[in-house]
């Protein structure tokens, strides 16, 4: 059964691959750790809970071939603690301001990762 069957309302593919660098800076801490991303968004770990709604900034260094940093203003839609892990909690971002450019490398960036997993 695909995601959609099972009621996932994401709109954007989406990938798991590494990204070199990530960090959400805001007074909850800082993430360094990417579970997937795709244009519209990020699931990330921070080491605190973050409240529902807090305004925050996204940096990603993407790796190679694409080698490129992007700035992104983000919004947090949804804040668990992870069953698995003491004191790690999974964030989901919303990108509330990206740049058009910066949404279309995600795109490619997530599409080449789909073709490498193939």
């Amino acid at each position: 059964m695909s995601e959609q069957q099972h009621g996932d309302r994401r709109r954007h593919p989406r990938c798991s691959k590494r990204v070199a660098f990530c960090w959400c800076e805001s007074e909850h801490g800082t993430s360094n750790h990417v579970d997937n991303i795709s244009e519209s968004g990020i699931l990330c770990q921070t080491g605190a809970p973050i409240p529902l709604m807090t305004k925050i900034q996204v940096l990603l260094d993407l790796p190679k071939p694409f080698e490129q940093r992007i700035e992104v203003d983000g919004v947090v839609v949804r804040c668990e603690a992870d069953p698995f892990k003491d004191n790690c909690f999974k964030v989901a971002i919303f990108f509330s301001g990206i740049k058009d450019a910066d949404r279309d490398t995600i795109r490619r960036f997530v599409a080449s990762s789909e073709k490498t997993e193939e």
